[in-house]
């Protein structure tokens, strides 16, 4: 298959090009776990983007989609991986690769360790450093949002398993004032547009984030996931339908844990989830009200009343 125009860009400060024979073997690899859109397609892929600076550092790999024929910046979708995994596993590859196919940004960050258990979470001095990292994530791309061809005003934060658990905890509360007004970018928001929850658990803490100001979220859950029970991704539908956000539900039937946008274990899944993303993206981030960069997006009085909610 021939490759068309995948670069893969370092930055420690500025843009440059990996070098030498480490920077081929990396590049050979990374090429060969791509799916076959990221070959045929205008993508490129900058790797290892830092994109916080105090400990723990933490990188990120940015998927740019094909800009031929449009010059503005365009929306983004930071996608989070589960505990144990890494931002270019082969399953990030493919969700962003998918992403970025269809005209967004794709960031997948590493984010750090998961404990043993997720006992007493709210404590968890390694859990909620996860929860800083995934906030400054937002924040560091919404004050970048030029350098890389986005726009501040439309950025999802989608995960799987853990990630997707950090992607509601971060997401649901539309925001924090406190930590947002704090270094390292004061006055950058970390509200977010949509949220994806794939195969994520629901629990207290993430219940008490859930209010009517909270972004549209689209979950995902297979019926036969032995480590999240099905029955916690209706609860959750429930509870947004209660605070009126706007929210999908899809049930996937004989499908359990950590499974991409179209295969689990190497098969088909029983629904192409692709066409689900792709619109939800387009209905909740295709348009979005008047925000300010510094601040995200600003929730107009009534912002999602007679938007379609359910399970699908």
């Amino acid at each position: 298959m021939y490759i068309h125009d995948v670069h893969f860009i370092t930055r420690q400060g500025g843009c440059r090009w990996r070098r030498g024979v480490a920077a081929f073997a990396l590049w050979f690899c990374f090429i060969g776990g791509l799916p076959a859109q990221a070959r045929q397609t205008k993508i490129r892929i900058a790797a290892d983007v830092q994109y916080q600076f105090d400990e723990p550092l933490e990188r990120a790999d940015v998927y740019f989609p094909d800009r031929s024929g449009n010059a503005g910046p365009t929306p983004a979708v930071i996608w989070m991986h589960g505990s144990d995994h890494d931002k270019a596993d082969s399953r990030e590859r493919n969700v962003c690769t998918e992403l970025a196919g269809a005209g967004y940004v794709a960031i997948s960050i590493n984010y750090g360790d998961w404990p043993e258990t997720d006992a007493d979470e709210q404590k968890s001095p390694r859990i909620l450093q996860n929860v800083v990292n995934a906030r400054n994530a937002v924040r560091f791309f919404r004050a970048h949002a030029a350098e890389y061809g986005i726009d501040p005003r439309r950025i999802g934060l989608f995960g799987g398993s853990a990630g997707a658990w950090l992607a509601l905890v971060v997401g649901l509360g539309n925001g924090d004032a406190a930590f947002d007004s704090a270094p390292p970018y004061p006055g950058v928001s970390s509200a977010v547009s949509a949220i994806g929850d794939f195969y994520g658990d629901t629990d207290p803490w993430i219940k008490s984030k859930i209010s009517g100001k909270s972004p549209p979220v689209l979950i995902v859950q297979g019926k036969a996931d032995p480590a999240v029970d099905f029955h916690e991704s209706i609860e959750l539908g429930q509870l947004l339908e209660g605070a009126g956000v706007p929210h999908e539900l899809v049930l996937l039937e004989g499908v359990g844990h950590a499974f991409d946008l179209t295969s689990w274990r190497n098969k088909p899944l029983p629904q192409d989830l692709r066409p689900v993303v792709f619109a939800f993206l387009k209905g909740h981030l295709a348009a979005v009200d008047p925000v300010s960069p510094a601040t995200g997006p600003v929730n107009a009085e009534g912002a999602g009343e007679g938007l379609s909610s359910g399970i699908r």
